[in-house]
C-alpha cells in the first residue's frame, strides 16, 4: 500500500532504521524506514512505513555514505540501526571492506543485515 507522506501518521520518536545495500555492479540502493508504529487493533504488531529512498550509481562507497549522514542522520529522528548488507564487510584486495570505508568517513554504527530467508521478506 503506499500512500502520501503527509499522511503517514510518523512520530519523530518513534524509532528508525536505515536498511543499505550497496551494489558492486555500478549501483547502490538505502532505503529509509520507520519501524513498526505501536500495535493498535487494526494493527497488532504495528506498521512499518518507508519514508524515503536514496539511489545512486557509480558513487565511491565513502561519498555514499556521507550522503546518506547528510539525508537522514539530522538529529530530528531516533535512529536505532544502520544496517549493510552482509557482503559488505567482505574484505576487496585492500584489507578494507565497504564497511570499513563508510564507517571511517560517518562514524556511524554499521551493522551487517539479516539476509536469511525471513529477514529477506522483512
Amino acid at each position: 500500500m503506499t500512500m502520501p507522506r503527509a499522511q503517514m501518521p510518523v512520530e519523530s520518536w518513534w524509532p528508525h532504521w536505515v536498511g543499505i545495500d550497496y551494489g558492486f555492479q555500478g549501483s547502490q540502493a538505502a532505503a529509509y524506514l520507520l519501524c513498526k508504529s505501536p500495535a493498535s487493533p487494526e494493527f497488532p504488531s504495528g506498521r512499518t512505513y518507508v519514508l524515503e529512498e536514496y539511489t545512486a550509481q557509480h558513487q565511491p562507497a565513502a561519498d555514499f555514505a556521507r550522503e546518506l549522514q547528510r539525508r537522514f542522520a539530522d538529529g530530528a529522528r531516533k535512529i536505532v540501526g544502520w544496517y549493510l548488507s552482509p557482503d559488505a564487510w567482505n574484505q576487496h584486495g585492500d584489507g578494507h571492506s565497504l564497511a570499513d570505508q563508510m564507517m571511517a568517513v560517518t562514524r556511524l554504527g554499521f551493522e551487517p543485515a539479516s539476509n536469511d530467508r525471513i529477514g529477506g521478506a522483512m
